[in-house]
């Protein structure tokens, strides 16, 4: 298969391959990546990911690439204001902005923050539609980790990508 030929493409290509591997080891049926906006006032969607062979919730979720998420409001906001995960499960709301319920509605949702040394670099999410299913305790560690390495990357190719060195 030929290699893409533009560094932004394989970068969004070679993370999302990274956070679909995430998903996996806990798995979610899908998960996102907002990067924090300059003012530092909210997280953009720059990434919706589906684990392989979900991709049908994927669809109805790839229309928030480019929408915010206000910090501080929701389970996404809250992780990013709290600098620490947080998990909301069927029905539950957080801070009233998000409420995972209804049919075809998430059963659970993780939000990590992607942190490199004390920058907040965006938030990683993953979603769960399976009903009989919520993240046992050592899928937040282990997101947590794939979170890390999310934050270290994306931080290194901005400076690079400042710098043309890719």
């Amino acid at each position: 298969m030929p290699a893409d030929t533009t560094t932004g493409s394989s970068f969004k290509d070679c993370l999302g391959k990274l956070v679909r591997l995430g998903l996996a080891a806990i798995r979610a049926s899908q998960g996102a990546v907002l990067l924090n906006t300059n003012d530092g006032r909210a997280l953009r969607f720059a990434l919706v990911v589906s684990r392989s062979g979900l991709e049908r919730h994927r669809q109805r979720f790839e229309c928030l690439v480019g929408k915010e998420v206000p910090v501080g409001k929701g389970v996404t906001g809250l992780a990013a204001l709290e600098r620490k995960p947080h998990c909301a499960f069927g029905g539950e709301s957080k801070d009233g902005f998000f409420r995972v319920q209804g049919d075809g509605a998430p059963s659970a949702i993780m939000a990590v923050p992607m942190l490199y040394g004390e920058t907040l670099i965006g938030v990683m999410t993953a979603i769960s539609f399976d009903r009989d299913r919520a993240f046992p305790p050592e899928s937040l560690d282990t997101y947590c980790g794939y979170a890390e390495v999310v934050a270290g990357l994306v931080h290194c190719t901005e400076g690079m990508l400042e710098h043309e060195c890719f």
